[in-house]
């Protein structure tokens, strides 16, 4: 029997002296007098109250640079782990509510930090920027949307989302037609702004805004509701006012050799606008193009309806018109308008 126990004891010491060696091992070595040590260790409390202070950020400072950092706690207290301390090393302290505080590493004892409450006020700031949309009005930023190989107006509208161009040039707008078109405030073209789209370069154009539930007539404005939409297209101060000529000459290679081209001075401001067209072609192109109404509504007095007296029959074959003419066709157009 007595051997049994001893034996006993034997295996039940064998068990625990390699435990406790294991659990002295992992226990953290704190600062001692000589200077090494695996660990900074202490706690932050409020300088009045003395109650701990918890998610405090605690940065370790060697020659005034960061070395290390952690954060306190629940309980207030941290551990930073080191394994040569210097002279110079300093702890500081940094927390919401609180000054900064630096204070030297005790010396085989915990350092405590304590720290004073503080009131501070924040510096206002001030945000900037573009207004986007403003009542019913979205302007568009086209220098955004522009690139080096957009040569017109049309290129840079065709990228704005909600915007579709039908080939004959009219714009619509989230699947409705505009009904004015405006570049710098004014209706130069009536309500026929295929020659602006066409000729307004890519790089003079600043931006577009989109006006719905557009109402041109001052006097009825907030008072009646429409379901119009307007479109105002606005220059580059560096193209405002300033003569804007375009030379576009073509030619169709064959037997025989067709030509054709067009040159259109404009000049755009905010007060007064003016515009001179003209155009030839010998290769079937239809001219009368730049004559279509495209916008539904104009602030000018409504064209004469004239009598047709000869009708010219269409063709319901799947052939491009352009195919169809054979005419040497001219066009010129002057555009005038000023405001008081």
């Amino acid at each position: 029997m007595k051997r049994i126990i001893i034996s006993f004891i034997a295996i039940f010491l064998l068990f625990c002296i390699p435990m406790a060696m294991q659990s002295k091992r992992n226990t953290p070595i704190l600062l001692d007098d000589n200077n090494t040590t695996s660990g900074i260790h202490g706690y932050v409390e409020d300088s009045l109250t003395h109650n701990r202070l918890a998610n405090v950020s605690i940065t370790l400072l060697r020659n005034g640079k960061p070395l290390k950092f952690t954060k306190t706690k629940e309980d207030g207290t941290f551990v930073l782990p080191i394994t040569e301390k210097q002279a110079n090393d300093k702890l500081q302290a940094t927390f919401m509510g609180y000054k900064k505080t630096k204070t030297s590493i005790s010396s085989g004892k915990e350092t405590i930090i304590s720290m004073a409450s503080t009131a501070f006020v924040l510096k206002e700031v001030q945000v900037k920027g573009s207004r986007i949309t403003g009542r019913d009005t979205i302007s568009f930023d086209l220098t955004r949307f522009a690139n080096e190989r957009d040569n017109s107006l049309k290129d840079v509208l065709k990228k704005l989302p909600g915007v579709d161009i039908e080939k004959n040039g009219r714009i619509n707008y989230n699947g409705k037609p505009i009904n004015r078109f405006t570049v710098e405030g004014l209706d130069l073209t009536g309500g026929k702004y295929n020659q602006l789209e066409e000729n307004i370069k890519a790089k003079d154009v600043k931006k577009a805004e989109v006006i719905e539930h557009d109402q041109p007539i001052k006097a009825l404005q907030n008072k009646t509701f429409t379901d119009n939409v307007a479109m105002n297209i606005a220059l580059k101060d560096s193209a405002r006012d300033k003569l804007m000529p375009t030379l576009k000459p073509y030619m169709l290679v064959g037997h025989p050799s067709h030509v054709g081209g067009s040159i259109n001075i404009m000049q755009i401001g905010k007060k007064k606008q003016m515009m001179y067209d003209a155009e030839y072609d010998r290769t079937g192109k239809n001219l009368g193009y730049a004559l279509n109404q495209l916008a539904s509504y104009s602030n000018r007095l409504a064209p004469a309806s004239l009598p047709s007296w000869v009708s010219v029959p269409s063709l319901d074959a799947p052939i491009d018109e352009e195919r169809l003419r054979f005419n040497t066709s001219q066009k010129y157009s002057i555009n005038h308008i000023k405001k008081n």
